[in-house]
């Protein structure tokens, strides 16, 4: 058998090509010349996208100024001595972290220099270093690639794609209520189902899945058509898993997503750009109610400025004390006397004249700015009533609050010092909390609640019957009041469906030793059948509309005068 120097070349190279350690061969310049298949596996790059390039183990952006040092150590070891061998770390394309031994020989051929090397791959070690590799790398919640490798990743896909990258950004609507409402380990316990979730679809075509912050996620999909219904689907798919509940302890509830879209080369070119696009889709999406995908267009971006400054606004007119309460009469239905005033807020806009709550208030809680919010409105209405104490000792007042608002550390503490400093305002002020804001079972809200009743504030639990937990929360908190929705009193005189409903809210609170109030309240029938069937109190423009500060005044007055005359009358 002839085994000359050509077939001894030929064994080799398949030899390299089929081994299971990684091979390259560099230029004088330490550009890639060669690499086997075991390599373009270990650092997820084809040869084709590395062969001209220059070494930098992985060719991810966080880490070039790293690699420059490795570099460094690099060509010195191979100019002194022609050889160089470390352990590395790194990160490869698809966001994996491995840990590998580099070795690099320098070998000359027909007055040329060459650079052959092996990369070995080696188990994960769990030293501190690895762990700080590691979560520099990857989102301490979740375990999934973050922020600086999902860039890297797509701006290497940018350059050697010739397909079309579809872009995804999506948060959780009203995070800042469920975090302020949960314990940190429930906030991480409900980032990683959600993940386990998104993972389960297996989505074909994903590049990376991403989170870069608490409920920020980014992801992006290579596929041949960027317009596909097939994308369209996966995405629904993600929005869709949240129909179902997530279980935290015993506790059961629903999260909503909203998403934004962009693709290249449509929304542009470069990674910022594209992100950006993706960022103002997904603002306008969270403005508009959330709960969905809105894929950008152009048309968006006046928009989404337009809600910048919307916001800025807001703030603005928080600190100059735009913000107003109006006045809706509560009326004891059994005595016929006014109860107490329920405060709403309303913006005197210096522009557009006075505005309701819906023109503003989702926007209030996204912005984050419903606590400063409510302080302003709580000191006004302090204020008054301290004034109406002079006239009726008896009037008391409510407010209305965000749940989010209760887990402020600062809460109590300014509620308490408030009533220190307005004593004949004690045991005459009462919160009101709407169903959807509680959204999730809190013992720091329930401990807040306890502090609350401690200083002579009654609870009452707003909007009672509209939402899917209520005898849940009734359960759950100590509320001391329960509103009736409008949506039951509207047509009780005519749909016993309605009544019925409501018979059976008022045999509850009377079990619970609660009071209950009946909104929406428009003819004189309505009040016979609620006074009939025992409902303590009552409110809606039967008994008043909202009013300002100077009306309010004037219907007091005009009650006790009404007051007067029927005690003289007697």
């Amino acid at each position: 058998m002839v085994f000359n120097d050509e077939i001894k070349s030929h064994i080799l190279s398949k030899l390299c090509s089929y081994s299971e350690e990684g091979m390259i061969i560099l230029d004088e310049q330490l550009n890639y010349l060669w690499v086997n298949h075991s390599f373009e596996i270990a650092v997820g790059y084809p040869a084709r996208y590395l062969l001209g390039k220059p070494v930098s183990f992985y060719p991810i952006k966080d880490i070039i100024q790293k690699t420059d040092t490795l570099t460094h150590r690099l060509l010195q070891s191979l100019e002194e001595t022609g050889y160089f061998q470390e352990d590395i770390n790194r990160i490869n394309r698809h966001g994996i972290a491995i840990q590998a031994n580099l070795t690099l020989w320098k070998v000359s051929y027909q007055q040329n220099t060459y650079f052959a090397g092996l990369l070995r791959k080696i188990e994960l070690s769990k030293t501190p270093q690895h762990t700080l590799r590691q979560l520099s790398h990857y989102n301490q919640f979740t375990g999934l690639p973050n922020e600086s490798v999902f860039l890297s990743q797509l701006s290497d896909y940018l350059l050697d794609t010739h397909q079309h990258l579809v872009i995804v950004r999506f948060s959780i609507d009203h995070f800042d209520s469920i975090y302020n409402a949960l314990p940190d380990e429930d906030i991480t316990n409900l980032l990683q189902q959600l993940t386990q979730r998104i993972q389960q679809l297996n989505f074909s075509h994903l590049k990376i899945f991403a989170h870069f912050k608490m409920s920020d996620f980014a992801m992006f999909f290579e596929v041949e058509d960027a317009t596909n219904i097939s994308i369209s689907s996966e995405l629904e798919q993600i929005i869709n898993l949240c129909e179902l509940p997530f279980t935290l302890n015993t506790d059961r509830f629903y999260l909503r997503l909203s998403m934004g879209v962009s693709h290249h080369s449509a929304h542009g070119e470069q990674v910022d750009i594209l992100l950006r696009a993706a960022e103002h889709a997904l603002a306008y999406q969270q403005h508009h109610g959330g709960d969905g995908i809105c894929w950008y267009t152009d048309k968006l971006n006046p928009k989404v400025l337009e809600g910048m400054k919307f916001k800025a606004q807001l703030r603005d007119a928080i600190a100059q004390h735009q913000f107003v309460p109006y006045y809706q009469p509560k009326f004891d239905l059994q005595t016929g006397r006014l109860k107490e005033f329920e405060a709403l807020v309303r913006w005197q806009h210096p522009e557009q004249g006075l505005l309701e709550p819906q023109y503003f208030l989702q926007t209030i809680i996204e912005s984050q700015l419903s606590y400063e919010l409510f302080c302003h409105m709580l000191r006004s209405v302090i204020k008054q009533l301290k004034h109406w104490y002079k006239l009726d000792e008896h009037i008391s007042i409510c407010i209305n609050a965000d749940a989010s608002e209760f887990c402020s550390p600062k809460f109590v503490p300014f509620i308490t010092q408030l009533l220190v400093e307005n004593p004949e305002c004690q045991h005459r002020l009462n919160i009101e909390v709407t169903e959807a804001s509680l959204m999730n079972k809190n013992e720091q809200t329930i401990d807040t609640f306890a502090k609350l009743q401690a200083l002579g504030v009654s609870l009452a639990l707003d909007d009672f019957g509209t939402g899917y937990a209520s005898l849940s929360y009734l359960s759950y908190y100590p509320f001391d009041y329960l509103k009736i929705d409008k949506s039951f009193v509207e047509n009780i005189e005519n749909n016993t469906t309605q009544l019925n409903i409501v018979k059976a809210i008022l045999s509850l609170a009377s079990s619970l030793n609660m009071r209950v109030t009946a909104e929406g309240i428009e003819h004189q029938q309505q009040v016979d059948i609620l006074k009939q069937l025992g409902c303590q109190y009552g409110q809606g423009f039967y008994f008043g509309h909202p009013m300002d500060a100077h009306g309010a005044t004037k219907f007091i007055q005009n009650q006790l005068k009404t007051s007067h005359l029927n005690t003289k009358d007697l």
